[in-house]
């Protein structure tokens, strides 16, 4: 019943946007902005895999850091499936997977791939607005609703 109770107070927390989490700083500023983009993902199985990752690591004194970074690569991997595969059920098994991943310490495994035409879209928008993909995981959210996305 504890971590159910944690678990709750830890998607309030997200929700009502405090840093704070039982009395420490705990989610930055930059995972809010994560959060707020996988609020606008057409389904909810990433809520899963962060809570699989809340429950694993949030005794880590590293989790301020790390959550931001894990939820960097979740992002990255579900906008870009979506692009590819427009379809609720597509993330489905990676999100299953990822749980028993984080609950066995090992990292998220990315195990799609992009296609050489949609690759080469993104290489020439990225250009075409002078943007270094590699530091802008939500780049694609960004080429496909044509607004700007600010990160940091």
């Amino acid at each position: 019943m504890k971590e159910l109770q944690e678990l709750a107070e830890f998607w309030l927390t997200v929700k009502e946007g405090e840093s704070k989490f039982q009395e420490r700083e705990f989610i930055s500023r930059q995972s809010f902005k994560y959060l707020h983009c996988l609020n606008h993902y057409p389904n909810e199985y990433w809520k899963y895999v962060t809570s699989a990752y809340f429950f694993k690591n949030k005794d880590s004194d590293s989790f301020y850091t790390s959550f931001s970074e894990y939820l960097a690569t979740l992002v990255s991997f579900l906008f870009s499936e979506f692009v590819q595969k427009p379809t609720v059920n597509a993330i489905k098994d990676s999100c299953y997977q990822f749980c028993i991943d984080i609950f066995e310490g090992k990292p998220l495994t990315i195990t799609s791939s992009i296609s050489s035409e949609f690759s080469m879209l993104v290489m020439v928008i990225s250009d075409k607005r002078k943007i270094n993909i590699r530091t802008h995981p939500l780049l694609m959210l960004m080429i496909f609703q044509n607004t700007q996305v600010m990160i940091g």
